[in-house]
């Protein structure tokens, strides 16, 4: 859908003159997923510029915004027209808001004085594919918009991606939602299918199975440092719309490169899910398998650039790497085994460590031991605002609303989640992390994601009978049918139910990874989908304030 809504509004601006594009950078990734610069180019694109305050040097009589809607944006596009109209030069206008425009948008474009100077549309982007299994709304601002600040206005887009789904692959039967979001979207489901007649294939509907899981349920998980290739690349390098980019410092000349990873790369496709330490061993025994014939630096190229981090020798690199491995570990299994030195917080100035990182230990001391003992939280609120500036009290307040760092909290049950649930391996019990049993090998055997076991638990069970003593600590929690008018054919019966598994608020790679793991090891069809992608430096500073 995302590529023919691109197709449409270019199909009509082809026979116009050449135009130029303006696009907001956090766009750019996205779409070009969709539509690269060649297709725009083909339909009378001249040239592309990105957003910018300073007004780009365009040349054609013609102009075009690709924008999200967001107050921000409509004033630097009334500030680039109102510099046009100062210059007396006369162009034409249009704003295309992605996925759809906002009033307060109209209204900041009407108090520059713009309003009739430009042509507004919209492009609904639904569902982008990353992957065979992973889909994302790329709407990084629904976790911030939503769980902190209470507005609504993405409702109805992800309820309509979902009913876009629908009509291609049928009414899907089964919802499980977990989280207040999640009842609000199956509530918008269910009042929007009033409005059109149940549609179901004739081999019946292609998704036996919807989750509908807000991020709030599970701050632990994103707040954990990752382990698995993919996860580490994303932590590292930051993974955006399913590419990566390597600066000159990782790639050792003086351009940059981007790399699309997905399983189109069979070499990436067997490393990304695996554990770090299992990862260098295979790439070896790949590049003496393969080395007749083919190109070898190709093959371990992936693992090259990981290692260059900061790299000027093979010394270097690897001590980089060992320390940062320290990190992990003294982040994720102390904390969450309640043996976590509070003191080690310290550390954090000696170090001169950055701001999310500091937040993240905090913050998983806080959701795993159901909030700070008051002395301990005030203890370490004041250590950070010495350390960066009591300019971050507001980001405090913030993470004290969402529940991630507070004192005593009822709000968090993670500890009699964690009992119900076995999330953190029992001492002594100890995880093959080459040939993993158990998806907590995604973070080293020391935690399963509470998300992830939730899926596992609900799904085999047929719904959440027998897990009332969790459902109580989950807060909302439901199930929805829907029948289904035709007999599913005996070669629908045959295949694999597919279960799509939706994170509202963000998903991150090791919940990906743990998803695959659990679909292999049941014999299940999984798909991914998610608002966008985060990890704890996104999740950490979408909820920032710069003043």
């Amino acid at each position: 859908s995302a590529q023919g809504g691109v197709t449409v509004w270019c199909e009509v601006n082809q026979n116009a003159e050449k135009q130029d594009l303006v696009i907001d950078q956090s766009l750019m990734k996205p779409f070009d997923r969709i539509a690269g610069a060649t297709f725009l180019k083909e339909h009378g694109v001249d040239k592309i510029f990105k957003l910018e305050r300073t007004k780009p040097n365009v040349c054609c009589d013609s102009q075009i915004y690709i924008v999200r809607p967001s107050m921000t944006q409509a004033k630097l596009i009334s500030d680039h027209i109102n510099a046009d109209k100062n210059s007396g030069i006369k162009r034409t206008y249009k704003v295309i808001f992605v996925p759809k425009k906002f009033y307060v948008c109209e209204m900041i474009l009407e108090q520059e004085g713009v309003y009739g100077d430009v042509i507004m549309e919209e492009l609904t982007v639904d569902f982008i594919p990353m992957d065979s299994d992973v889909l994302s709304m790329e709407i990084p601002d629904f976790f911030r918009d939503y769980f902190l600040e209470g507005d609504q206005h993405w409702l109805g887009t992800i309820s309509r991606a979902i009913m876009t789904l629908q009509t291609i692959f049928g009414t899907i039967p089964n919802v499980y939602g977990i989280g207040n979001f999640a009842k609000l979207v199956s509530n918008m489901l269910e009042a929007m299918g009033k409005d059109k007649s149940e549609f179901t294939p004739a081999d019946g509907p292609e998704i036996d199975t919807l989750f509908l899981i807000d991020r709030d349920v599970d701050y632990v998980t994103p707040l954990c440092s990752q382990v698995t290739y993919e996860g580490l690349v994303d932590d590292i390098f930051e993974i955006k719309s399913g590419m990566v980019v390597f600066d000159q410092s990782v790639t050792g000349t003086d351009k940059t490169m981007t790399m699309l990873l997905n399983s189109n790369d069979e070499i990436y496709k067997e490393i990304r899910d695996r554990h770090f330490t299992n990862v260098f061993g295979f790439l070896s025994l790949k590049a003496k398998q393969l080395q007749v014939g083919y190109d070898i630096p190709n093959i371990t190229g992936t693992t090259e650039y990981f290692y260059k981090i900061q790299s000027n020798g093979v010394t270097v690199v690897l001590n980089s790497f060992f320390n940062r491995i320290v990190f992990i570990w003294n982040n994720l299994s102390p904390i969450i085994h309640s043996s976590f030195d509070v003191n080690w917080s310290s550390a954090c100035k000696i170090n001169h460590f950055p701001l999310y990182r500091s937040l993240q230990l905090m913050c998983l001391m806080s959701v795993t031991r159901s909030g700070l003992d008051s002395k301990v939280y005030k203890s370490l609120r004041q250590q950070l605002l010495q350390t960066y500036g009591h300019q971050h009290l507001v980001d405090l307040f913030n993470l004290k609303k969402l529940g991630i760092f507070t004192e005593n909290d009822k709000r968090n049950n993670f500890r009699n989640l964690n009992k119900r649930l076995n999330l953190v391996p029992k001492s002594g019990e100890t995880i093959d992390l080459n040939i993993p049993t158990d998806m907590a090998y995604v973070f080293g055997g020391s935690y399963a994601p509470l998300s992830c076991k939730l899926v596992e638990q609900v799904y085999s069970r047929g719904g959440f009978l027998g897990l009332e003593e969790v459902t109580k600590l989950l807060g909302e929690t439901f199930h929805t049918r829907r029948g289904t008018s035709n007999r599913a054919s005996s070669t629908a019966q045959n295949k694999k139910k597919v279960i799509l598994v939706f994170f509202l608020g963000g998903c991150t790679y090791s919940e990906i990874t743990s998803l695959r793991f659990l679909a292999k090891q049941r014999g299940w069809k999984i798909i991914i989908a998610t608002t966008s992608f985060t990890n704890s430096k996104r999740l950490l500073e979408s909820v920032q304030d710069v003043l």
